[in-house]
């Protein structure tokens, strides 16, 4: 009974092993995509802001310094930022962007 138990026991650890290292490949895996991700993101908004700032001249710290400046500029940016992500993930229905964006009372 003995031998069983511990034959058992050893055959109960290595199932513990295994399992830990599938978990450990699954947040690997996990972790890499979102990395990838947030890369693509990066990436992508990155030559957004380059193409529409016209920012292909400017280094990385005189980037950085226009764009602190711009924040300065507009006050309640984070409000513009939530509701131009609500306004982008609505249909367009024959209007244009700039009609969709909203500007508040106090910057006209």
């Amino acid at each position: 009974m003995a031998k069983q138990t511990l034959e058992r026991l050893a055959e109960l650890d290595d199932k513990i092993k295994q399992l830990k290292a599938q978990k450990q490949k699954l947040q690997a895996q996990e972790k890499k995509q979102e990395r990838t991700q947030r890369t693509r993101r990066l990436i992508q908004n990155g030559a957004l802001a380059e193409q529409y700032l016209n920012a292909q001249e400017f280094a990385s710290p005189d980037f950085e310094a226009f764009l602190q400046a711009l924040h300065s500029l507009i006050p309640n940016l984070n409000q513009l930022t939530v509701e131009a992500k609500q306004k982008a993930s609505l249909p367009l229905e024959g209007g244009t962007i700039e009609e969709r964006v909203v500007v508040p009372d106090e910057q006209m």
